[in-house]
């Protein structure tokens, strides 16, 4: 049996073979919709629209994302590569059999995020989603988890006794908010210094997700720890600099760190308490509970952001659909859409639904995605090069055997 979809195989193939399988519409693709997505075979069009999604692709764009990982993509491991391969070609084939939509089952999370069964939108890599979608505009909300928490900070200051201004005591959420570029970067010489052997792109993406941990509530230590059954554990801060014990030390005693932090315990001491007080029936909620029946204030917060952000992503999703735009999917707390925003527009979304919300501190960052198209002409012009060099070393060798 051959594995058409064998990266190796692919390797091998000139871009016009690759074409050629790609646009192979044989009836095993329609087969293949139904066997992956079978409650269409009856078309309950309420029953579809309840349980799934359609996510719209360009197909062309998705053909290009196929040539480039298969010749191109020379980031990419081997192990990578064959998994978005054969992830592309599943979807590619679903949507050429389905009206260049690809069906994802809706799997809802009782923390309020909707998820999908399988491969969708959501779960494959970045690239790999630019490569579905093709050219399209991306909206996200800007360090949405602080945004949200900041809402509350008014509140949470007038319970402060402190002699501070509200600007003192939330300085640092305060620049995060204001330019997280900048805020990063000084963590990040605050952690890995001038000579780090680590180059900046590296580094920059360690302090990211060593940031994103503390805004979800991650505690600071500095090592893990065995538990009762002798299976090491490591906090999410450790497992982030997990080869890196002095930079871990370094990014805990931040002096950037430590007052993001400080705010951040005070943020979400506050938040729980509001909510516990305002709703009794979240201290009986038994998915909040931990085995010995106490209220687990991290699920809480988990519920009770992922809540926010559904509400609010929601409420943007209505204002582009009144604009006329196209929403082509969504993946928590990013939208995307078929056309760009004005500046008008965008500044008017984000006015209403700070109105709605009355969380001061939305804000939405926009970036183009263009989609995958005319690598496959670059490659032609490498491939052809390739195969002239080869015909030359080929005559030349036939000269010097006839000669000899």
């Amino acid at each position: 049996m051959n594995d058409a979809m064998d990266l190796q195989s692919l390797k091998k193939k000139t871009v016009n073979e690759l074409d050629k399988l790609l646009n192979d519409k044989s009836l095993t693709d329609v087969d293949l919709f139904f066997r992956m997505f079978p409650d269409f075979a009856t078309f309950n069009q309420q029953y579809i629209q309840a349980n799934y999604d359609l996510c719209p692709i360009n197909t062309k764009s998705l053909k290009q994302f196929i040539v480039w990982v298969s010749l191109r993509a020379n980031k990419l491991n081997a192990v990578e590569k064959q998994m978005m391969l054969r992830q592309a070609n599943m979807i590619f084939r679903v949507a050429t059999a389905g009206d260049d939509v690809f069906p994802m089952k809706k799997k809802l999370s009782p923390f309020g995020r909707t998820y999908y069964e399988g491969t969708s939108i959501q779960s494959v890599h970045r690239t790999l989603r630019e490569g579905m979608l093709g050219k399209c505009y991306e909206y996200d909300l800007r360090t949405s988890v602080i945004a949200w928490k900041m809402g509350f900070a008014q509140l949470c200051y007038q319970q402060m006794k402190t002699q501070n201004t509200f600007q003192q005591e939330f300085s640092a959420c305060l620049d995060y908010i204001k330019d997280k570029k900048k805020f990063r970067e000084q963590v990040r010489m605050e952690t890995f210094g001038k000579d780090s052997h680590l180059n900046e792109e590296v580094q920059i993406k360690l302090v990211k997700r060593g940031l994103t941990a503390l805004s979800f509530g991650a505690r600071i230590y500095e090592n893990g720890w065995i538990d009762q059954s002798g299976k090491p554990m490591n906090p999410a801060v450790v497992e982030i600099f997990k080869k890196l014990p002095t930079e871990r030390v370094a990014f805990i005693k931040s002096a950037t760190v430590l007052k993001f932090r400080e705010e951040q315990k005070k943020l979400d001491k506050f938040v729980c308490n509001y909510f516990k007080s305002s709703d009794k029936s979240l201290l009986k909620n038994p998915m909040l509970l931990t085995k010995s029946g106490r209220l687990s204030e991290s699920k809480l917060m988990a519920l009770l952001y992922q809540t926010a952000e559904t509400i609010v992503m929601d409420f943007i999703a209505d204002e582009l659909k009144a604009l006329g735009k196209k929403v082509l999917a969504r993946v928590h707390d990013a939208i995307f859409i078929d056309t760009r925003l004005t500046n008008y527009d965008k500044q008017n979304i984000e006015f209403n639904v700070r109105s709605y919300t009355r969380l001061d501190y939305i804000t939405l960052d926009g970036e183009a995605i263009t989609g995958f198209k005319g690598v496959s002409a670059l490659v032609k012009k490498e491939e052809a090069e390739q195969q002239s060099l080869i015909a030359a070393q080929t005559l030349l060798a036939q000269k010097n055997l006839v000669t000899s």
